[in-house]
């Protein structure tokens, strides 16, 4: 199967979701780089970085995660 033949089938499938976000261009751009780098898709790579993240999580679950704090202005 084709890399354009998985993702029309993932757009397609009940069991996938789209996820989009804004990172900084520096991550992005070293993100785009190993995904070719590594000729992995950026799909598969967020996927497996959010897999890892998810089990970190599960492993640090008493304090919350950076993002969360919040700026007194």
């Amino acid at each position: 199967m084709s890399y354009l033949d998985l993702m029309v089938d993932r757009r397609r499938s009940e069991d996938y979701r789209q996820l989009s976000g804004h990172i900084p261009t520096a991550m992005y751009k070293k993100f785009k780089a190993l995904c070719a780098e590594r000729d992995v898709n950026q799909s598969e790579a967020l996927e497996q970085a959010l897999t890892l993240w998810f089990e970190h999580g599960e492993e640090t679950s008493d304090s919350p995660p950076a993002s969360s704090k919040q700026n007194n202005h």
